[in-house]
Protein backbone atom coordinates (compact mmCIF):
# COMPACT_ATOMS: atom_id res chain seq x y z
CA UNK A 1 0.00 0.00 0.00
CA UNK A 2 1.00 3.60 -0.09
CA UNK A 3 0.94 3.79 3.52
CA UNK A 4 3.84 1.12 3.33
CA UNK A 5 5.73 2.44 0.72
CA UNK A 6 5.91 5.48 2.48
CA UNK A 7 7.02 3.91 6.28
CA UNK A 8 9.90 2.34 3.97
CA UNK A 9 11.12 5.58 2.39
CA UNK A 10 10.40 7.75 5.26
CA UNK A 11 13.67 9.40 5.83
CA UNK A 12 13.77 10.10 1.70
CA UNK A 13 9.95 11.45 2.24
CA UNK A 14 11.07 13.82 4.47
CA UNK A 15 14.26 15.32 2.99
CA UNK A 16 12.08 16.22 -0.02
CA UNK A 17 9.70 17.62 1.78
CA UNK A 18 12.46 19.91 3.92
CA UNK A 19 13.49 21.03 0.33
CA UNK A 20 10.31 22.01 -0.83
CA UNK A 21 9.51 23.62 2.04
CA UNK A 22 12.48 25.74 1.90
CA UNK A 23 11.85 26.33 -2.09
CA UNK A 24 8.32 27.14 -1.95
CA UNK A 25 8.18 31.02 -0.59
CA UNK A 26 10.74 31.76 -3.72
CA UNK A 27 7.65 30.53 -6.26
CA UNK A 28 6.05 33.41 -6.49
CA UNK A 29 9.20 35.70 -6.96
CA UNK A 30 10.72 33.08 -9.32
CA UNK A 31 7.08 33.27 -11.55
CA UNK A 32 7.11 37.28 -11.63
CA UNK A 33 10.79 37.02 -12.96
CA UNK A 34 9.97 34.77 -15.57
CA UNK A 35 6.79 37.00 -16.35
CA UNK A 36 8.80 40.17 -16.92
CA UNK A 37 11.25 37.94 -19.31
CA UNK A 38 8.52 37.00 -21.01
CA UNK A 39 7.04 40.23 -22.14
CA UNK A 40 9.57 42.31 -22.06
CA UNK A 41 11.14 39.82 -24.96
CA UNK A 42 7.88 40.46 -26.50
CA UNK A 43 7.45 44.09 -26.54
CA UNK A 44 8.99 45.06 -29.55
CA UNK A 45 6.84 42.89 -31.58
CA UNK A 46 3.64 44.39 -29.30
CA UNK A 47 4.92 47.78 -30.42
CA UNK A 48 5.07 47.01 -33.80
CA UNK A 49 1.84 45.16 -33.94
CA UNK A 50 0.07 48.18 -32.05
CA UNK A 51 1.52 50.54 -35.19
CA UNK A 52 -0.13 48.11 -37.49
CA UNK A 53 -3.30 48.49 -36.15
CA UNK A 54 -2.55 52.24 -35.71
CA UNK A 55 -2.43 52.33 -40.15
CA UNK A 56 -6.39 50.81 -39.84
CA UNK A 57 -7.88 51.52 -36.74
CA UNK A 58 -8.10 54.35 -34.33
CA UNK A 59 -8.56 52.21 -31.47
CA UNK A 60 -7.68 54.99 -28.79
CA UNK A 61 -10.77 56.45 -30.05
CA UNK A 62 -13.02 54.37 -31.42
CA UNK A 63 -12.19 51.18 -30.36
CA UNK A 64 -15.31 49.26 -30.62
CA UNK A 65 -14.47 48.06 -34.21
CA UNK A 66 -11.57 46.34 -32.78
CA UNK A 67 -13.21 44.65 -29.93
CA UNK A 68 -16.11 43.88 -31.87
CA UNK A 69 -13.65 41.87 -34.36
CA UNK A 70 -12.03 40.31 -31.19
CA UNK A 71 -15.12 39.62 -29.60
CA UNK A 72 -16.66 37.66 -32.34
CA UNK A 73 -13.63 35.52 -32.50
CA UNK A 74 -13.82 34.64 -28.76
CA UNK A 75 -17.09 33.51 -29.56
CA UNK A 76 -15.62 31.18 -32.67
CA UNK A 77 -13.06 29.88 -30.92
CA UNK A 78 -11.11 29.33 -27.42
CA UNK A 79 -8.98 32.35 -26.48
CA UNK A 80 -6.91 33.34 -23.42
CA UNK A 81 -5.94 36.98 -22.90
CA UNK A 82 -3.32 38.29 -20.53
CA UNK A 83 -2.20 41.27 -19.41
CA UNK A 84 0.71 42.73 -18.05
CA UNK A 85 2.24 45.79 -17.60
CA UNK A 86 5.82 46.90 -17.94
CA UNK A 87 5.73 50.32 -16.59
CA UNK A 88 4.96 48.96 -13.21
CA UNK A 89 7.77 47.20 -13.68
CA UNK A 90 10.52 49.78 -14.87
CA UNK A 91 9.01 52.72 -14.08
CA UNK A 92 7.43 52.47 -10.97
CA UNK A 93 9.86 49.73 -9.38
CA UNK A 94 6.80 47.70 -8.38
CA UNK A 95 7.16 44.53 -6.74
CA UNK A 96 3.88 43.75 -7.42
CA UNK A 97 3.44 44.51 -10.75
CA UNK A 98 -0.23 44.81 -13.25
CA UNK A 99 -1.21 41.26 -14.41
CA UNK A 100 -4.79 39.93 -15.08
CA UNK A 101 -5.12 36.58 -17.40
CA UNK A 102 -9.21 36.01 -18.48
CA UNK A 103 -10.03 32.72 -20.70
CA UNK A 104 -12.92 32.27 -22.95
CA UNK A 105 -14.70 35.87 -22.75
CA UNK A 106 -17.91 36.42 -24.14
CA UNK A 107 -17.09 40.11 -24.95
CA UNK A 108 -13.69 41.28 -25.08
CA UNK A 109 -12.84 44.89 -23.74
CA UNK A 110 -9.09 46.27 -23.63
CA UNK A 111 -7.76 48.52 -21.43
CA UNK A 112 -5.06 50.74 -23.19
CA UNK A 113 -3.65 52.11 -19.75
CA UNK A 114 -2.51 50.38 -17.01
CA UNK A 115 -5.55 50.29 -14.68
CA UNK A 116 -2.96 49.98 -11.84
CA UNK A 117 -0.01 52.60 -12.56
CA UNK A 118 -1.70 54.64 -15.39
CA UNK A 119 0.95 54.01 -17.72
CA UNK A 120 1.63 53.22 -21.18
CA UNK A 121 2.96 49.66 -20.94
CA UNK A 122 0.41 47.82 -20.91
CA UNK A 123 0.71 44.52 -22.91
CA UNK A 124 -2.22 42.41 -24.26
CA UNK A 125 -1.53 38.68 -25.24
CA UNK A 126 -3.88 36.85 -27.07
CA UNK A 127 -3.56 33.55 -27.21
CA UNK A 128 -5.98 31.32 -29.58
CA UNK A 129 -6.20 27.92 -29.36
CA UNK A 130 -7.50 27.20 -33.19
CA UNK A 131 -9.89 23.99 -33.41
CA UNK A 132 -8.83 20.59 -34.69
CA UNK A 133 -9.08 20.27 -37.90
CA UNK A 134 -7.90 24.55 -38.57
CA UNK A 135 -4.95 23.74 -36.90
CA UNK A 136 -4.12 20.81 -38.89
CA UNK A 137 -4.75 22.13 -42.11
CA UNK A 138 -2.36 25.51 -41.08
CA UNK A 139 0.34 23.17 -39.17
CA UNK A 140 0.11 20.19 -40.94
CA UNK A 141 3.14 18.84 -38.83
CA UNK A 142 2.88 17.52 -35.95
CA UNK A 143 5.81 17.72 -33.84
CA UNK A 144 7.60 21.08 -32.81
CA UNK A 145 9.20 23.54 -33.95
CA UNK A 146 5.79 24.91 -35.67
CA UNK A 147 6.07 27.20 -38.22
CA UNK A 148 3.70 30.07 -37.03
CA UNK A 149 4.07 31.97 -40.17
CA UNK A 150 2.09 29.38 -41.85
CA UNK A 151 -0.86 31.09 -40.38
CA UNK A 152 -0.31 34.20 -42.70
CA UNK A 153 -0.46 32.20 -46.04
CA UNK A 154 -3.20 30.38 -45.03
CA UNK A 155 -4.64 33.74 -44.50
CA UNK A 156 -3.18 35.35 -47.68
CA UNK A 157 -4.62 32.71 -49.55
CA UNK A 158 -7.76 32.32 -48.15
CA UNK A 159 -8.29 35.86 -48.98
CA UNK A 160 -7.15 35.50 -52.87
CA UNK A 161 -8.93 32.33 -53.04
CA UNK A 162 -11.94 33.95 -53.27
CA UNK A 163 -11.68 36.13 -56.48
CA UNK A 164 -13.52 36.19 -59.50
CA UNK A 165 -10.53 35.79 -61.54
CA UNK A 166 -8.88 33.10 -59.58
CA UNK A 167 -8.59 29.54 -61.06
CA UNK A 168 -6.91 28.03 -57.88
CA UNK A 169 -4.87 28.91 -54.94
CA UNK A 170 -1.68 26.42 -53.79
CA UNK A 171 -0.35 27.15 -50.27
CA UNK A 172 3.10 26.28 -48.96
CA UNK A 173 3.74 24.08 -51.99
CA UNK A 174 7.01 23.30 -54.23
CA UNK A 175 6.27 24.56 -57.53
CA UNK A 176 8.78 22.53 -60.23
CA UNK A 177 8.93 23.55 -63.62
CA UNK A 178 8.88 21.17 -66.43
CA UNK A 179 11.40 21.47 -69.33
CA UNK A 180 11.17 18.39 -72.34
CA UNK A 181 8.63 16.63 -70.36
CA UNK A 182 10.76 16.52 -67.49
CA UNK A 183 10.60 17.81 -63.80
CA UNK A 184 13.46 19.82 -63.08
CA UNK A 185 14.37 21.46 -59.38
CA UNK A 186 11.73 23.76 -57.98
CA UNK A 187 11.08 25.96 -54.84
CA UNK A 188 8.95 26.12 -51.67
CA UNK A 189 6.43 28.62 -51.89
CA UNK A 190 4.18 30.30 -49.70
CA UNK A 191 1.10 31.00 -51.76
CA UNK A 192 0.98 30.25 -55.55
CA UNK A 193 -2.30 31.63 -57.62
CA UNK A 194 -3.27 30.61 -60.88
CA UNK A 195 -5.46 33.12 -62.77
CA UNK A 196 -8.37 31.86 -65.27
CA UNK A 197 -6.14 33.35 -68.11
CA UNK A 198 -3.36 31.11 -67.06
CA UNK A 199 -1.47 33.76 -65.17
CA UNK A 200 1.16 32.42 -62.56
CA UNK A 201 1.65 34.45 -59.48
CA UNK A 202 3.71 34.00 -57.02
CA UNK A 203 3.26 35.68 -53.68
CA UNK A 204 5.57 35.39 -50.55
CA UNK A 205 4.66 36.35 -47.08
CA UNK A 206 6.79 38.03 -44.41
CA UNK A 207 6.41 40.00 -40.97
CA UNK A 208 9.80 41.15 -41.80
CA UNK A 209 9.56 45.45 -41.47
CA UNK A 210 13.07 46.42 -42.10
CA UNK A 211 13.26 47.63 -45.45
CA UNK A 212 16.60 46.93 -46.53
CA UNK A 213 16.04 43.70 -44.85
CA UNK A 214 13.14 43.51 -47.31
CA UNK A 215 14.96 44.39 -50.36
CA UNK A 216 17.52 41.84 -50.17
CA UNK A 217 15.23 38.96 -49.46
CA UNK A 218 13.01 40.36 -52.37
CA UNK A 219 15.78 40.11 -54.50
CA UNK A 220 17.14 36.73 -53.26
CA UNK A 221 13.74 34.92 -54.51
CA UNK A 222 13.70 36.60 -57.39
CA UNK A 223 17.12 35.59 -57.93
CA UNK A 224 16.18 31.72 -57.39
CA UNK A 225 13.37 32.10 -58.83
CA UNK A 226 14.93 32.92 -62.12
CA UNK A 227 17.78 30.50 -61.90
CA UNK A 228 15.31 27.55 -61.52
CA UNK A 229 13.41 28.90 -64.64
CA UNK A 230 9.61 28.90 -62.81
CA UNK A 231 7.51 30.43 -65.46
CA UNK A 232 6.03 33.20 -62.49
CA UNK A 233 4.10 36.40 -64.52
CA UNK A 234 4.28 38.34 -61.29
CA UNK A 235 5.68 38.02 -57.98
CA UNK A 236 4.29 39.93 -54.44
CA UNK A 237 6.43 40.35 -51.16
CA UNK A 238 3.62 40.68 -48.77
CA UNK A 239 5.73 42.20 -45.84
CA UNK A 240 5.40 44.36 -42.46
CA UNK A 241 7.05 47.46 -44.31
CA UNK A 242 5.20 50.55 -43.39
CA UNK A 243 6.04 52.98 -46.41
CA UNK A 244 3.36 54.56 -48.31
CA UNK A 245 3.62 53.30 -51.65
CA UNK A 246 4.17 49.91 -53.20
CA UNK A 247 8.19 49.01 -54.22
CA UNK A 248 9.08 47.69 -57.64
CA UNK A 249 11.76 45.36 -57.84
CA UNK A 250 13.97 45.94 -60.94
CA UNK A 251 12.28 47.87 -64.30
CA UNK A 252 9.91 44.95 -65.95
CA UNK A 253 7.82 45.15 -62.79
CA UNK A 254 7.60 41.49 -62.04
CA UNK A 255 8.07 42.37 -58.31
CA UNK A 256 6.37 44.23 -56.37
CA UNK A 257 6.87 44.74 -52.28
CA UNK A 258 3.47 45.42 -50.59
CA UNK A 259 3.52 46.88 -47.08
CA UNK A 260 1.42 46.63 -43.91
CA UNK A 261 -0.30 49.75 -45.37
CA UNK A 262 -1.28 47.66 -48.18
CA UNK A 263 -2.34 44.48 -47.18
CA UNK A 264 -6.15 45.22 -46.35
CA UNK A 265 -6.00 46.22 -49.84
CA UNK A 266 -4.30 43.17 -51.19
CA UNK A 267 -7.26 41.78 -52.97
CA UNK A 268 -7.88 45.57 -54.73
CA UNK A 269 -4.13 45.40 -55.81
CA UNK A 270 -4.21 41.88 -56.84
CA UNK A 271 -6.58 42.72 -59.26
CA UNK A 272 -4.96 45.66 -60.25
CA UNK A 273 -1.94 43.98 -61.21
CA UNK A 274 -3.60 40.95 -63.04
CA UNK A 275 -5.04 43.46 -65.52
CA UNK A 276 -2.37 44.60 -65.99
CA UNK A 277 -0.47 41.78 -67.18
CA UNK A 278 -3.68 40.88 -69.31
CA UNK A 279 -3.12 43.77 -71.11
CA UNK A 280 0.44 42.83 -71.14
CA UNK A 281 2.14 45.84 -69.82
CA UNK A 282 4.26 43.75 -67.00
Amino acid sequence: TLQRVIQSRRKEFLEIIQEAVKIYPIFPKITSLERILVYTSIARDAQLNSKALKLFIDFRNDPDLLFDALSRLANLMQMKIESFCLDCVYRRADLNPYFASVENPRSIKLDFKCPKCHGNGLIHQLNIILPLQISQLIFPQRHPPLRFDWFNEVLIGFVVAGLDFVDSVLVHKKIHPIKNGNVQKGAEIDVVLLTENGNLVIIEVTRQHDLNNIVNRAERKKKRFDELNIPYDLLLYVTGHQQERTLNLGNKGKVIILGIKHIYKLEGYLRDFVKMLERKEV
